[in-house]
């Protein structure tokens, strides 16, 4: 029989964990902390190859009114919004996450499209907008004619996506009847499900009185349960995308605040 799995790392952020990028190729994460009682946000770094933090909660003095875009290569690109009213009032940092220190900086440049490569997006002056194109180690602009080219290199490694399953789904019966089986227990809403190698990951809803509980399961090919987190409670919402696995890691966040990541088999 297949022993229970242990968390290689668990951190608690103590404030909400709001969203997240992924570098997939350095197996960098990139965490966006929101606390809503002090209206501030700060950003934290996750090593997942070595489990380490290479920052934790970088914050600006405008912090309140920034958020992250994502991460490349050894840049944070984060999106700075001037008017709460106004959304497309907006600025683009690039944070050099070695240094710590602003790598370049588009002001009243309102994003639209983000590439391998390069950003694209609407820069606003006094009397006109214009669209133009930036390349994203750089911040030096880009000839239109040069965007395409750019664009041609893809990340050879890539996360794994659970596919969510809703109340309109023709297969969450079928999932539903699977989890009754394993865990003696009614599943009710959605649920996210993916295959991996030989283990299948499903994370779960069960009611718990006016509101619902998450659950977080994986089963190995015997049918043996090698994880079962419940990592959310009081919910009145089904959330979608709840976990996803890097290589050989599956991480999720728990109870909104706590970040763990399980190795699910050994190798990559």
């Amino acid at each position: 029989m297949s022993e229970r799995l242990s968390p290689i790392f668990i951190h608690d952020f103590e404030q909400p964990i709001w969203q997240m990028a992924l570098e997939p190729e350095k197996g960098l994460l990139a965490l966006e902390l929101r606390d809503l009682k002090e209206a501030s946000v700060s950003f934290s770094l996750l090593d997942l190859h070595t489990q380490i933090l290479v920052f934790d909660r970088y914050a600006f003095e405008e912090e309140w009114w920034m958020s992250i875009v994502t991460i490349k290569d050894n840049l944070l690109l984060i999106k700075q919004y001037h008017d709460s009213q106004q959304p497309e009032k907006q600025g683009l940092l690039a944070i050099n996450i070695e240094s710590m220190e602003v790598q370049w900086w588009l002001q009243n440049f309102q994003l639209l499209q983000l590439n391998s490569l390069s950003v694209s997006g609407k820069q606003h002056g006094e009397s006109e907008s214009i669209v133009k194109h930036y390349e994203i180690n750089s911040g030096q602009e880009l000839a239109t004619d040069l965007v395409d080219k750019s664009n041609g290199q893809e990340q050879s490694i890539k996360a794994k996506y659970p596919t969510h399953y809703d109340s309109e789904s023709p297969h969450l019966e079928t999932i539903k009847s699977f989890i009754a089986n394993y865990f003696n227990v009614k599943a009710v809403g959605a649920c996210d499900y993916l295959e991996v190698e030989d283990l299948i990951v499903i994370s779960w809803f069960y009611s718990e009185g006016s509101s619902y509980a998450n659950v977080l399961s994986v089963i190995d090919s015997e049918g043996n349960i090698v994880i079962e987190e419940k990592i959310g409670t009081g919910l009145d919402a089904f959330a979608a995308d709840t976990f996803f696995v890097l290589k050989n890691r599956l991480i999720f966040v728990s109870n909104k605040t706590q970040l763990i990541v399980y190795e699910l088999f050994e190798g990559a």
